[in-house]
């Protein structure tokens, strides 16, 4: 059964800003091998071994993703990032590219060291607002509340959420006018959690990323968020630089 979730907008204040900021040198996106979580910040100053077989997915204060390989024994804040350069520098290029082209957008990869078109995934005002009519990749900052958007706020409707492998389920109304609605704090938020949205019997399905408080500047965060596949955020975050 669906149970009634109350809904803030007085939380919306408090979502649309960056994620908390702390002194971090280089953030462990992913690894292999390494009892290293995702988020953990580790001192890029000093020696990082890794062995056979053993990888390590950094990034670094200005955005760069560095892809790092065993048998491997140097200091990461001195590996060249090459032809990668910034990510704010290739990010830059994506938005030029998109402002040339209304049905694509470029998506970066720096492991690549290109930029390519994909077919438009959407468009959203602010990096932190998840679209709850289209599936796909969405990132929110860990520790604060979720935030839904809606392009269309023209009418009243009923918005229906579950959580895959879990039993909450909730639902609210969401009042005509408002384009962005908060659940409270009932409403689990779990990293990589499958979300099904229900707005007015339109159903998406929405992967949950959530944004390590370690990222502490805005092109960690948009770097961690292409990485992630929330591309229309990281735009949105671009357009925020």
């Amino acid at each position: 059964m669906y149970s009634k979730f109350l809904v803030g907008m007085g939380l919306a204040a408090a979502m649309l800003v960056s994620a908390p900021t702390f002194a971090a040198d280089l953030v462990v996106f992913s690894s292999t091998g390494l009892n290293l979580a995702p988020g953990q910040s580790i001192d890029g100053s000093k020696v990082l071994k890794l062995g056979d077989g053993q990888k390590v997915t950094l990034v670094t204060a200005n955005g760069t993703i560095l892809n790092l390989a065993g048998p491997y024994a140097q200091v990461p804040s001195a590996q060249k990032a090459g032809d990668e350069g910034r990510l704010s520098a290739a990010l830059n290029g994506m938005m030029k590219l998109n402002q040339h082209s209304t049905s694509a957008l470029g998506v970066m990869r720096d492991t690549t060291k290109s930029i390519k078109v994909a077919d438009k995934q959407g468009w959203v005002p602010h990096p932190w607002v998840i679209d709850v009519t289209r599936s796909g990749n969405y990132c929110s900052p860990e520790s604060q509340p979720a935030m839904f958007w809606r392009p269309d706020h023209d009418k009243t409707s009923i918005i229906k959420i579950s959580m895959v492998n879990s039993n909450w389920k909730g639902y609210t109304e969401w009042v005509a006018g408002s384009d962005k609605i908060a659940p409270a704090s009932n409403m689990p938020l779990r990293d990589g959690s499958i979300y099904n949205v229900d707005l007015d019997g339109t159903t998406s399905s929405i992967t949950l990323h959530l944004i390590p408080r370690s990222l502490s500047s805005l092109q960690m965060q948009a770097a961690w968020m292409n990485e992630k596949g929330c591309t229309a955020q990281t735009l949105a975050m671009l357009r925020t630089m």
